[in-house]
């Protein structure tokens, strides 16, 4: 509901006092699995929908186009929404972050700013809120600042190859190749005939009507089980084809097409579960799905390398071997070889004598990344991937003094107390989770600042508290991270030059075994 008619006036009249007006919005096209809903809803909203004769209303209608024009074409003259936003990134790619919004001038005068920004004003006092706004154009009013002007040249040329290509031939090619690959993906069945693939969206008989070029699916193991979205993202990213996995920002399809209540969306964030991050399953239930979308630019080729990988995850016939009576009694049993643990998450490693007793839990490694250096600007985990200096800084555990020595290049050694609690807690990002840790203070603070020549923090991690989904200290996928010797030799076997020889360290391992 928008309000009631004032007294304000343009182009089409003036308001009728006492009348109401209200907005009814929709999705031409599903961002989640493709659905498509009838435009005919435009103006069934605007004839249908409606009060008694004695309170007449206005219905005025939003018709989200981003998605659905990635493929085709939504004729205004014939659907006469009042408000239509659409992507310029969804129909050709670039640029990213650039769209607009077309308004009916009819709807216009609803448009009410509260603010302004640079380029929106006629006149403004410094020492008064008084301010008028540009009136001379819809755009010169609401497009605060500095204009995009390298985005907006982009489309032009965007919309220039669409026109080139023709809507027409793009919607039959991205048509072609999802109901090609919802048939094979359909075919695709384990050793004992469960479904590889869970596909939503309604892809019967594939019709461009009703279903757009957009296949959200979850993949399924031979016992018919799910396995989690950002599992297979990864795999595919290591097999490089891109895809996109979760929620797709559109709760309300994600609870739909997953069957999810209420009560378990509510009962996984209580357990830790947050949008974008590692928790694909709570209690064996995926949280999002993995989408493909087709576009103009993509091939047949393309679609055979998908399903290629899909098929990766098919489990064949559990194979048989007979019965051997005299099987050896005795088995090699691998020798710790070398143990590491890297108090500071990123940073160079702390080797353990192999004789040395050491505690293990389900956190890991005693003392293994324990700490982690936080982005002062971004409020996330400093990685070695991005700021490779951090290799440089050594620390040190003194466990009869009680101190973590650290130093680096150039920098006066500086203790921390083992048993020292910081009294601040702080809330970051890490490993994709939200977490709270405790912060130091200036002393640590400024060290790992001045040598990284970033501005960061360093935090400590609290002890889980009750309910936390995960008991991990700050590492990325698991507890801890084995090696064996006998991989890395055979790397170097593969590398074959003996200059570039690597060593186990190279791949951050906490346990190193030979013999396995």
């Amino acid at each position: 509901r928008m309000g009631k008619g004032g007294e304000s006036a343009s182009e089409n009249g003036p308001l009728q006092e006492e009348r109401t007006f209200s907005l009814f919005a929709f999705p031409a096209q599903c961002n989640f699995s493709g659905e498509k809903l009838p435009l005919s809803l435009i103006a069934a909203a605007q004839t249908s929908l409606g009060s008694p004769a004695d309170r007449p209303r206005d219905v005025l209608v939003l018709v989200d186009a981003a998605s659905f024009v990635s493929h085709d074409v939504i004729d205004l003259s014939l659907h006469p929404a009042d408000f239509v936003p659409i992507s310029f990134y969804k129909m050709f790619g670039h640029p990213t972050g650039f769209g607009c919004l077309i308004v009916s001038k009819r709807a216009s005068r609803f448009m009410q700013k509260s603010y302004f920004g640079g380029g929106t004003v006629a006149m403004a006092l410094a020492k008064k809120p008084i301010h008028h706004l540009r009136d001379d154009s819809m755009s010169a009013k609401f497009e605060d600042g500095t204009v995009s002007y390298l985005a907006g040249a982009a489309v032009s040329e965007g919309l220039h190859w669409l026109h080139t290509l023709g809507m027409s031939a793009i919607n039959k090619h991205v048509t072609c190749l999802t109901t090609y690959l919802v048939i094979q993906m359909r075919d695709l069945h384990h050793y004992n005939g469960k479904p590889l693939c869970d596909i939503y969206g309604h892809h019967v008989g594939c019709s461009p009507v009703k279903q757009g070029p957009i296949i959200a699916f979850s993949v399924k193991d031979s016992r018919g089980e799910f396995v989690g979205h950002k599992a297979v993202e990864k795999r595919a990213s290591a097999d490089g084809i891109h895809l996109r996995t979760g929620c797709f920002c559109n709760s309300g399809a994600c609870q739909r097409y997953l069957d999810l209540s209420d009560e378990e969306v509510l009962a996984h964030h209580a357990a830790g579960h947050v949008c974008w991050d590692e928790h694909d399953l709570m209690d064996g239930r995926p949280t999002g799905a993995v989408r493909i979308s087709p576009g103009y630019y993509n091939t047949w080729k393309d679609c055979e390398r998908l399903l290629r990988f899909l098929r990766t995850f098919l489990q064949l016939a559990p194979q048989t071997f007979p019965l051997v009576k005299d099987y050896p009694t005795r088995v090699a049993v691998p020798k710790l070889q070398a143990l590491y643990v890297y108090p500071i998450k990123s940073c160079a490693s702390y080797s353990i004598s192999t004789d040395t007793p050491w505690k293990i839990s389900k956190n890991g490694l005693e003392w293994d990344r324990e700490w982690t250096l936080i982005d002062a600007v971004k409020g996330m985990s400093l990685r070695q991937k991005v700021v490779p200096k951090m290799a440089l800084i050594q620390p040190a555990l003194d466990l009869s003094l009680g101190y973590l020595h650290v130093s680096a290049p150039g920098m006066e050694p500086m203790r921390i107390a083992l048993e020292e609690v910081p009294g601040t807690e702080c809330a970051v990002r890490s490993c994709g989770q939200e977490r709270t840790t405790l912060k130091y203070g200036a002393r640590e603070n400024d060290w790992f600042t001045r040598f990284l020549g970033r501005p960061c923090f360093l935090v400590r991690r609290m002890k889980p508290q009750p309910g936390e989904v995960s008991l991990r200290n700050f590492s990325n996928e698991s507890a801890a991270l084995l090696v064996s010797q006998e991989s890395v030799d055979y790397v170097n076997v593969c590398l074959g030059d003996t200059s570039t020889r690597i060593s186990a360290r190279r791949f951050r391992p906490n346990i190193v075994v030979q013999g396995a």
